[in-house]
């Protein structure tokens, strides 16, 4: 006979004869429950457990170098009939969840090292699954390109969630790659200005331009210009950084510059305010026989009118500065005049 049970999960049952006797309870959303009943307990209290009918999953996210949580990590639970829900890793790396009876492909949009499948055959007696996922440090960072005016600056990169710091230097044809780590926000100092990058929602296959921008009035120094003494012959260990912007203004059509010539104190202030002059001149004249169109340099020369220290000379031509402190004075900077 088929009965239900009151509001207490309980039901009284009248039975004759000697005979040994089953009882099934059944309930949706539980697996089905079942007891004997007997003569030894025909007067007593048949308890029939019910355990739900579910999929317990338990799942480990961790860094595979360091072995430290991976947090806010999206992973997918798609369904043999191809419904899908997405769920969340908390700050420790983990997560818990219950899901229908079924089979589960187990991945994620942002780590490809959370693969698997998972069915009811892989429970435990306590029917959970439990799945750990290593992540490898590819799928933890984004490259970040920064390929405008970085390329003679130290660029300095600072974990706004972490407090680190680390400094990157450009190479040889004038690139800085950061590699970040995914939903970071991060702080980037170079040449005096500062940017902000947040990671936040990408993955590593996402592009993101560096923030390395021209704007009017900014300036930088280009470093490894060196002259002869007394001379403004462009020497050949200096074409390397002036390559570099030739490079950057053929990327950069619109860009418009001010090239110009500093000198350090010594020698008179007219001398110097000439070979300044001279100097920048001759550098304009290497970038436009690389084919930059002239109106777009503006060549000048300060001579030692603007000292970047106390390094000053006048009015008996003298200083107690040593050399470096001079050579920081002797310098060729570029200023944005349009963009």
């Amino acid at each position: 006979m088929n009965s239900l049970t009151n509001e207490r999960g309980e039901k009284d049952f009248m039975i004759k004869g000697g005979k040994i006797c089953s009882v099934i309870s059944m309930m949706p959303g539980y697996k089905d429950g079942n007891a004997d009943i007997t003569p030894k307990n025909r007067n007593g209290v048949i308890v029939v457990s019910l355990t739900p009918d579910v999929l317990k999953l338990k799942i480990s996210v961790k860094e595979k170098l360091t072995g430290l949580p991976v947090r806010d990590a999206s992973i997918s639970f798609t369904g043999s009939d191809n419904v899908s829900q997405s769920l969340t890793t908390d700050d420790k790396g983990n997560l818990e969840t219950t899901l229908p009876p079924a089979s589960y492909t187990i991945s994620s949009a942002a780590y490809p090292s959370i693969n698997a499948t998972v069915t009811g055959a892989d429970a435990d007696v306590r029917g959970t699954v439990v799945r750990e996922f290593e992540i490898p440090r590819e799928e933890l960072t984004i490259n970040v390109p920064i390929t405008t005016d970085c390329f003679t600056s130290t660029v300095t990169v600072t974990n706004l969630k972490t407090g680190t710091k680390a400094q990157v230097r450009a190479n040889a044809k004038g690139e800085v790659h950061l590699d970040l780590r995914l939903n970071g926000l991060y702080l980037i100092e170079h040449h005096g200005r500062v940017d902000t990058i947040s990671t936040e929602g990408l993955t590593p296959d996402s592009q993101i331009d560096g923030p390395c921008k021209f704007h009017v009035g900014q300036t930088w120094v280009i470093r490894n210009i060196y002259y002869d003494f007394g001379k403004w012959t462009i020497r050949k260990d200096a074409t390397a950084e002036l390559d570099n912007l030739v490079r950057i203004m053929k990327e950069n059509p619109t860009l418009q510059i001010e090239l110009s010539s500093h000198t350090d104190c010594r020698a008179s202030a007219r001398f110097n305010m000439i070979l300044s002059a001279r100097r920048a001149r001759a550098a304009v004249e290497y970038i436009t026989k690389k084919g930059i169109k002239s109106r777009r340099i503006l060549a000048a020369g300060y001579g030692e009118s603007r000292l970047v220290n106390a390094c000053h000379c006048e009015p008996k031509n003298d200083s107690n500065c040593n050399d470096p402190q001079h050579q920081d004075n002797r310098r060729t900077e570029v200023k944005v005049l349009h963009y």
